[in-house]
């Protein structure tokens, strides 16, 4: 367990399923002993290492920032929030992101066609590749997003009936053929399916 880098509880914890009635404290520097006598290496203890990194260390993860650039400013995280000048001014491209996802949701608030445009010259001054790359995929659909930013018509009605007709199919697998599928699908009541 040592060789593929388990810690030190783990191992106690295999170790009193063999015998509850060890000492925790003699497992644990027997485990740290054979570690550097064969492994050469310190094996480090994950509890005593975040009670002793707390005070220090802020730990901050990717979807924490996705959340705070993508939701309303009164529910922001305000670990984050402390923390965004510095985060910005160590990578710009955070600077970057925030204002692309700002303008795109001005866009889709505004209902304005028009600012399209502009926010498609707004992605071409980045420096960022996957911006980039995301101005190419919004030329390539632009009809269709101008027809959702224009229009208050949503396919959120089909896509939903969609998604519940496959969960049903999944959970049916190999049990029912197609007419007992389509008697559990219509049982359902959706009102989009024709008897």
């Amino acid at each position: 367990m040592i060789a593929d880098n388990f810690e030190s509880t783990a191992i106690l914890k295999s170790v009193q399923k063999l015998d509850p009635n060890v000492n925790p404290t003699f497992v644990k520097d027997y485990i740290k002993t054979i570690a550097q006598r064969y492994f050469d290496r310190e094996i480090v203890d994950a509890r005593a290492m975040k009670k002793k990194l707390k005070c220090e260390y802020v730990a901050i993860r990717r979807i924490d920032i996705v959340k705070f650039i993508t939701i309303i400013h009164h529910k922001k995280s305000s670990k984050i929030r402390r923390h965004w000048p510095l985060l910005k001014t160590k990578f710009p491209i955070l600077r970057e992101l925030e204002k692309v996802y700002r303008f795109f949701s001005n866009c889709l608030a505004q209902t304005n066609i028009k600012l399209l445009d502009r926010y498609l010259s707004v992605l071409d001054e980045s420096t960022c590749k996957n911006i980039l790359d995301f101005a190419k995929s919004i030329r390539k659909d632009k009809i269709a997003i101008q027809n959702a930013i224009s229009t208050q018509i949503t396919s959120g009605l089909v896509e939903g009936g969609n998604n519940k007709i496959k969960l049903i199919k999944r959970q049916a697998y190999g049990r029912m053929k197609l007419p007992r599928l389509r008697q559990k699908i219509l049982s359902q009541g959706f009102l989009f399916c024709t008897p």
